[in-house]
Parts: C-alpha cells; sequence; structure tokens
C-alpha cells in the first residue's frame, strides 16, 4: 500500500477515472475486463506526457498506480452508492 501512496498522481488519477467513467457508459461494446487495463495504459501515457514525454520507471510505476487506483475508486464510489440506495429503499 505504501507504494500506491507514494507513486500515485492525483492529476492522472482524476484523468483515468474520468476516462474510465466515458469507457464504461459510452462504449457498451467495451468487455469491463479491459477497461482496468486501459486506464493503466492511458495512466503510464498521461504522466509521461506530465513529464515532458520522458520514461523513467518512476514514470511508469506511477502510471500504473494512479490508473489502478482510479479503478478501485470508481469501484468504491459505486459500492457505496448502491448501499446507500439499497438502505433507503429497505426501509421504504
Amino acid at each position: 500500500m505504501e507504494i500506491m501512496e507514494q507513486y500515485a498522481i492525483p492529476i492522472v488519477m482524476g484523468i483515468c477515472f474520468g476516462l474510465g467513467f466515458v469507457l464504461k457508459h459510452a462504449i457498451t461494446k467495451l468487455p469491463n475486463n479491459w477497461i482496468p487495463a486501459l486506464l493503466v495504459a492511458i495512466g503510464v501515457i498521461v504522466n509521461s506526457w506530465l513529464e515532458a514525454w520522458t520514461f523513467t520507471p518512476e514514470i511508469l510505476i506511477g502510471g500504473i498506480a494512479s490508473g489502478l487506483l482510479s479503478v478501485g475508486l470508481f469501484e468504491t464510489a459505486k459500492t457505496l452508492i448502491d448501499r446507500v440506495k439499497n438502505t433507503f429503499s429497505s426501509k421504504e
């Protein structure tokens, strides 16, 4: 977990999160299991772009970590929203 905290880049995570949301909801023919792999690749490319197109192991790890964390953030938010909906719908 420390590696993720050390290498996570919030800007890259935000871009990956937004693109992941678009991929999931706009391109319905894309299988869901491809989205994390695409976000890892996008994270590496965006991180390299932010660092003036340089490529080092730190940039690679930062892009991978940020792409995967954006997937985890999306799944966590989706789970929390579903739980809140289920809680309020079961009380009625």
